[in-house]
């Protein structure tokens, strides 16, 4: 974001001296504004206190004399909503004045580049000192003044080169006998970065003067805020279990794995926040359990990832909610007569991402859970029905409003990989079904309140593939029972509300393959 020019403002000792100059905020600032200023002073044995709030200008070092009685000191300040015009206190009663300007869009944080001053002595014309390395977007702010001898003619202004506006132009008006004062400012808005400088400030009525000329570079802000919340993997693991007649309940229940990240008020320069807790892993011991029904259950909790809200400085803002992969693998079962069951069903996976109140500048939400694999161990059956079921929960992909000023926007929601497995069956003669049956995928796209700028909202859905594995029944009782293949493929919905720029939605095929 390029630094722009508010106002100035300026005022002199007039036709007399003074112990004080009351000084003006300069019309239109606003909190966050900053705004540079300059005293001049027509004496070096006089001093001036620096306001309080207000800090030196780096890379100036206060006072910077020319010749026994000419001076200027600089100073800089953040302006906050409640700020009041600075009196600047001088050390005895002096000829002298100062100017103030206001910039918007410069680094909140660091405002000030590069500051530089010139001297010349018995001149009617100072050069400019050089900055080499402006920023691009930036504001250079020029300041002079011309001082004359006691008893000469005073200056009447000072004339800036034709690259530079000038701001602020104003002369003192004491008797001839005694010493006057000219101080001015100007101001150069920097489109390409570069070298800067070096041209002349000339003393209006040419007068012979000793002169101070200064360059201090208002840096733009530039803003590139991360959050990023990123889980180590979580993996839930059932143990061997060889049943006998009797119930078997194997379950592993991890807690809630809730990350959050704290409200991220970047400044300009790279911010990121990093949650990233180690593994979670749950392992149950070798069960041998009597005759009787067996149960294995993998049951995640919640997985839930949520970021702070985010207030960016104008610049890039990037909000990334990446869980790590969640695994459920069940154990080989070798069940004796009696009902057998393996159920892999994990917690719904939520992603959501904070609200984006963007200012001029590219704004991306990305929404990417982790692949979910569900895989059933091979199941040998017996007399009685054999049953696999693989029954992911619901993927849900939900993208915040986004009222985007001036900048490409995109809102992008990518389920990742769901795969669904079943293991070879081997049947005897009995009823066999293998079940393939995914919850249905949604994705919605968030309104979108598109300004003149270029909006792209794309659904992109995970591709599903449904598989069904090999049945082989015995040879000797082929056609004693039926053997059945379900492929169910899920649901799938795209909607966008309230019609965006553009809105582009592909689904990857799907395919079933049966073989038997």
């Amino acid at each position: 974001m390029a630094v722009s020019f508010v106002a100035a403002s300026s005022g002199t000792s007039a036709a007399s001296t003074s112990t004080a100059f009351a000084t003006a905020l300069p019309a239109g600032w606003a909190a966050g504004d900053v705004a540079v200023l300059v005293g001049h002073v027509s004496a070096t044995t006089l001093t001036m206190a620096a306001p309080s709030g207000w800090s030196p200008v780096p890379g100036i070092t206060n006072p910077v004399n020319e010749g026994a009685n000419s001076r200027i000191y600089a100073w800089y300040r953040l302006l906050q909503t409640a700020d009041a015009a600075p009196t600047i206190t001088n050390s005895g009663a002096m000829t002298g004045g100062w100017e103030m300007a206001a910039y918007r869009g410069a680094d909140p944080v660091s405002p000030i580049g590069q500051a530089s001053v010139s001297t010349a002595a018995a001149a009617t014309s100072a050069a400019l000192p050089t900055l080499a390395g402006v920023a691009a977007g930036a504001a250079l702010h020029g300041f002079a003044h011309a001082r004359v001898a006691a008893g000469s003619t005073g200056p009447t202004g000072l004339t800036w080169n034709a690259a530079y506006t000038e701001s602020t132009d104003t002369a003192t008006s004491r008797p001839t006998t005694n010493a006057n004062i000219a101080v001015a400012n100007a101001r150069l808005l920097v489109a390409a970065g570069g070298s800067y400088g070096g041209e002349a400030v000339t003393v209006a009525n040419a007068v012979a003067s000793s002169m101070i000329a200064g360059l201090i570079e208002i840096k733009p802000a530039v803003t590139h805020a991360t959050v990023d919340l990123s889980p180590a993997a979580l993996t839930l693991t059932a143990p061997p279990v060889t049943p006998v007649p009797q119930p078997v309940t194997v379950a592993l229940t991890p807690a809630a794995l809730a990350l959050s990240a704290p409200p991220v008020t970047p400044v300009p320069q790279p911010v990121t926040v990093t949650l990233a807790p180690a593994g979670i892993a749950l392992t149950a011991a070798p069960v041998t359990p009597a005759p009787g029904p067996v149960t294995v259950n993998l049951v995640p909790a919640g997985l839930v990832l949520t970021a702070a809200p985010v207030s960016p400085a104008p610049g890039r803002v990037t909000v990334a909610l990446t869980p790590a992969s969640v695994a459920l693998t069940a154990p080989p079962v070798s069940p004796v007569p009696g009902p057998v069951a393996v159920a892999l069903a994990p917690a719904a996976i939520t992603l959501t991402a904070p609200p984006v109140d963007s200012a001029p500048r590219p704004v991306a939400v990305t929404l990417t859970p982790a692949t979910i694999t569900l895989a059933a161990p091979p199941v040998t059956t017996g007399l009685p029905a054999a049953t696999v079921t693989l029954a992911p929960a619901g993927v849900t992909l939900s993208a915040p409003p986004v009222t985007p000023m001036p900048g490409p926007v995109t809102v992008t929601l990518r389920p990742a990989d769901l795969t669904l497995t079943a293991p070879p069956v081997a049947a005897q003669p009995q009823p066999v079904t293998v079940d393939l049956a995914p919850v249905g995928l949604d994705l919605a796209a968030v309104p979108v309140r598109a300004e003149p700028v270029a909006v792209t909202v794309v659904l992109n859905p995970v591709a599903v593939d449904l598989t069904a594995v090999p049945v082989v029944p015995t040879t000797e009782q082929i056609h004693a029972g039926p053997h059945s293949v379900a492929a169910v493929a899920p649901s799938r919905q795209i909607t966008a509300q309230e019609p965006p720029t553009w809105v582009t939605a592909t689904t990857a095929a799907t395919s079933v393959r049966r073989s038997a």
